[in-house]
């Protein structure tokens, strides 16, 4: 059973027994929301052998479901329900008699559960149960949690398994203890379904509105609700519910050992007056293959470059700790920014750490002591927010909203590669502005970003794809044909282009479908990644480039005398737009689906190759006159025809 006794209570019912049937029948006062009944047999020879039981479910007299159980050397029967029941009637199925000593059924005393299930480090799992404890507040629910002891590594097991092997990372990784580690043995006992629940998705709570999950259960005989998020994804709440959480945090009966290193930290931050706190994640964050490939870390890792910058700002004017997994690069930030003139302390979390702490021991010192800080400057990091929610009641300032953009590169810029770091750390800042610029479609700057990117971490297909895209943009294709000749791992290449930059850069893969004629390297890439793109078994591509004004302007160009020809263009030019009209209105009243993208078809590529026909060709040209100033484009179209 999912539920706990604490969590339910007895019904009163009337429990009856009809000789004539020999039928056990149980009569509530009222149709019931039944979640679970236990039967007591009385213990006879029948039960030696084995027997089957039925029991029939009613409403208002009418049977809604039947349940039949083995019964063999049995005391009692048990079975949740979940639904809402009337009657039940209870007998053998060879109809032969049998006693019940006692019949009990319960009710929940709640609507229902909402539980917090992550299997993500410490500062996502805690933020998710105190947002999870917010709604349970909120919507009338109980509020529990499954911690499960091992962790999500999110693909990071092969760095996991070669951390100080042939991976030389001085770096921390996150880590889990068990519930009993962490949480006081009461709090387990009333909130922990740990055992009786798993994540799935037919329970989650996201993206719904408040008012549903008030009203309503995912679905019937459901236990309620899990709340598998850090942020708030619930529509409907007030902004303000960050100021809540410090009060449900303090509210956690976390275990006397856990206790005890917050005390720790309280006792050591007393040392400092004010302080900022300066958050660098680094970790897995950045030097797991998967995650740093498929561009998981651009918002998670903040460039070192805007670190120090916070370093040289806020110095001077207070003393500032910085926090971070990557101790190298923690140390080289503080080694150059020992040049900053101040009268204040810089130092790293670690002078303030009390010994023979375990890497747990240490977030939970970490997190209390960063919570203390007047301001906290970290890139998306559940770390930090953890601490500035408890400390602050609010979000800490993400280096990626408190600098814009245009402040972001410059700041990048000036700093660049003048802090010692890890290769793979650096290659990140230059990643970094390459997506800060990719807006200002600077191609030959974009291109720069991407390749010293490339020299830096060899093995990372995704700054090859960004310098792809920037060779194609440029259309340098010959150098990009060859940039795909000599991958090696091209499965592996595809596969982080399929599952990274299709879903944030649809116009690389446009792209690359579009030019895929200009070199056979081209070409094998273009077929790679078009059925993750949704290539379908059907066609349809070719016959949609023929329906496009291009290809019907220049078929009739080539099939009308110089007398009709312009009548039959403005003719053609006329219908095209009416008839896109009307698509656009009927896909606006879903009476039609919006069409499919070109290379969702089998025959795409005969497709690209009429777009290199001169059907399509003199079509554009005519498409390129009409925009012409005075339509003085006309006059030379006949000459530009006359080659094809």
């Amino acid at each position: 059973m999912i539920f706990k006794y604490r969590d339910l209570e007895e019904i009163s019912k009337i429990l009856q027994f009809n000789q004539e049937s020999n039928v056990w029948e149980v009569e509530f006062e009222s149709c019931v929301d039944l979640e679970y009944s236990k039967i007591y047999l009385e213990p006879k020879e029948i039960w030696v052998n084995p027997c089957r039981v039925v029991l029939e479910f009613f409403i208002e007299g009418v049977k809604a479901f039947e349940k039949v159980c083995e019964v063999y050397n049995k005391e009692f029967l048990d079975f949740e329900i979940g639904k809402k029941i009337k009657t039940i009637k209870i007998y053998m199925q060879n109809y032969e008699y049998f006693s019940i000593c006692k019949l009990q059924a319960y009710t929940r005393k709640y609507k229902g559960l909402l539980v917090s299930i992550t299997d993500d480090g410490i500062g996502v799992r805690i933020m998710n149960m105190l947002v999870s404890m917010y709604l349970a507040n909120l919507s009338g629910y109980k509020f529990g949690f499954v911690w499960r002891s091992d962790i999500n590594a999110c693909g990071t097991d092969d760095l996991r398994n070669n951390l100080g092997k042939s991976y030389h990372y001085d770096i921390l990784l996150p880590q889990i203890e068990s519930e009993e580690y962490l949480f006081d043995s009461k709090f387990i006992s009333q909130h922990s379904y740990t055992k009786q629940i798993k994540r799935e998705s037919k329970h989650l709570a996201r993206n719904i509105p408040l008012s549903k999950l008030k009203d309503s259960l995912p679905f019937e005989g459901s236990f309620g609700w899990s709340y598998q998020d850090s942020g708030m994804h619930i529509s409907g709440v007030d902004k303000s519910y960050l100021q809540e959480l410090p009060k449900l945090y303090s509210q956690i009966p976390f275990s006397s050992h856990i206790v005890e290193i917050m005390e720790m930290a309280k006792i050591a931050v007393q040392a400092l007056q004010d302080f900022v706190a300066l958050h660098w994640r680094g970790g897995d964050a950045l030097y797991s293959y998967f995650i740093r490939s498929r561009g998981n870390h651009y918002k998670k890792v903040m460039p070192i470059e805007i670190a120090f910058f916070i370093i040289k700002t806020y110095l001077p004017k207070g003393n500032l700790i910085v926090f971070s997994d990557d101790i190298a690069s923690m140390q080289s930030l503080l080694e150059y920014a020992k040049e900053i003139p101040t009268n204040f302390k810089l130092c790293s979390i670690v002078e303030f750490l009390p010994e023979n702490l375990n890497d747990v021991d240490r977030i939970f010192f970490e997190i209390t002591f960063m919570s203390k800080a007047k301001e906290i400057f970290s890139a998306g990091s559940h770390f930090s927010y953890l601490a500035s929610v408890i400390g602050k009641g609010r979000e800490q300032n993400f280096t990626y909203k408190f600098f814009d953009e245009k402040m972001q590169v410059e700041i990048i810029l000036q700093y660049l590669e003048k802090i010692k770091i890890h290769p793979i750390a650096q290659a990140f800042s230059y990643l970094h502005l390459y997506i800060l610029k990719r807006g200002e479609r600077d191609f030959k700057f974009l291109g720069d970003m991407a390749y010293r990117a490339m020299n830096l971490d060899e093995k990372n297909s995704l700054y090859k794809i960004a310098f792809l895209d920037s060779l194609i943009k440029q259309e340098r294709f010959k150098e990009a044909d060859e940039l795909l000749a000599n991958i090696e791992k091209k499965g592996e290449f595809y596969k982080v282009f399929c599952e990274c930059v299709l879903s944030r850069f649809q116009d690389i893969a446009q792209d690359i479908f579009k030019n895929a004629y200009r070199g056979s390297n081209i070409m094998k890439m273009a077929d790679a990644i078009a059925q993750p793109c949704g290539r379908n078994l059907e066609k349809g591509a070719v016959e949609r480039v023929r329906g496009q004004l291009s290809y019907k302007l220049g078929e009739a160009y080539l099939q009308s005398n110089l007398f009709n020809m312009p009548f039959r263009l403005l003719t053609i030019k006329k219908e095209h737009k009416i008839l896109k009209k009307l698509q656009k209105k009927m896909i606006e009243r879903g009476e039609m689906n919006p069409p499919k993208p070109l290379h969702s078809f089998a025959d795409y590529f005969e497709a690209l190759q009429m777009q290199n026909e001169k059907e399509f060709r003199i079509g554009q040209l005519i498409i390129e006159a009409d925009k012409s100033f005075l339509k003085f484009g006309f006059l030379t179209l006949y000459f530009k025809c006359k080659g094809f």
